[in-house]
């Protein structure tokens, strides 16, 4: 193939040439970045794991962590719909002492 017929294509592989080497090196920056960044999460789960009581020191298994808040999810709803029921049941005994005070009114007026 002679000279010639390679010239005009070469400004399209010197362009191609660099924007693969661009490529190249902005996936190796992301990468960089993302093991930076799964580091720091680690780092931040096995200090918090140490602060915390709800798991054991040492933990930085992200699913322990996720088992861990539905479990304290689930005791805190439950303790939440506790609290409601008994709050319910204080209302409709003042609801009640509110009718016998009412009926009481009612029977002094007629007197």
């Amino acid at each position: 193939m002679p000279v010639t017929k390679l010239l005009p294509h070469i400004p399209h592989l010197t362009r191609t040439v660099n924007n693969e080497r661009a490529l190249l090196q902005q996936s190796v920056y992301l990468q960089a970045q993302i093991t930076s960044a799964d580091q720091e999460i680690e780092e931040a789960l096995l200090r918090l794991s140490g602060e915390s009581h709800l798991l054991p020191a040492g933990s930085k298994d992200v699913s322990a962590w996720g088992k861990t808040a539905a479990d304290a999810e689930t005791a805190t709803k439950a303790f939440v719909e506790e609290h409601l029921q008994a709050s319910r049941q204080e209302v409709g005994s003042v609801c009640t002492i509110v009718e016998l005070c009412s009926l009481q009114s009612k029977v002094l007026d007629s007197v």
